[in-house]
């Protein structure tokens, strides 16, 4: 679908063989946060970002990186229709220091400015950056677009006053 011209790195097309590892991630009820994804937000991409700061800490620690992609489902059970999901994660084996390198986060980013992304979802902040500045842009994109960031389980709306404490 439209999803899969996004960006030229690995799209997964189902979580099956990771849901086994996805139970912390499931658990809650979808509804409880799926009123801050508007027919706005699901009409454009929700971005799956993936990334290990080595390749080998990718291939020892499979198990993050296949929670990392269970939140694929998140994002279904949040609305989005499967072709809408995009898993971007040939920054596989780059650091989060720096955006330098991440073709990645700075397609991410492109993207985002762009308005085609509703929803970013990460396992936590430091899977998009771990520059404070680099965090601090990717917020403001994110606020000037209204697309919403997922970190873990919880769903924040960087235009929302009660959210702004990212």
């Amino acid at each position: 679908g439209a999803a899969a011209s996004f960006i030229e790195c690995h799209v997964a097309d189902s979580v099956t063989e990771t849901t086994h590892l996805l139970g912390r991630y499931l658990i809650m009820d979808p509804h409880a946060v799926s009123s801050k994804a508007t027919a706005q937000h699901l009409t454009r991409c929700a971005c799956l970002y993936v990334r290990r700061a080595s390749v080998a800490q990718a291939t020892a620690d499979t198990e993050s990186v296949c929670s990392q992609l269970g939140l694929r489902q998140r994002a279904a059970e949040l609305g989005w229709a499967d072709d809408r999901i995009v898993t971007i994660d040939c920054d596989l084996g780059r650091s989060a220091a720096r955006t330098a390198g991440r073709v990645g986060y700075e397609a991410l980013l492109s993207q985002i400015a762009g308005h085609q992304v509703g929803i970013v979802l990460a396992l936590d902040a430091s899977r998009l950056t771990r520059c404070s500045r680099d965090w601090l842009r990717l917020l403001r994109l994110c606020r000037c677009t209204q697309t919403l960031i997922l970190l873990g389980d919880t769903v924040y709306d960087p235009t929302a006053a009660g959210d702004r404490q990212l």
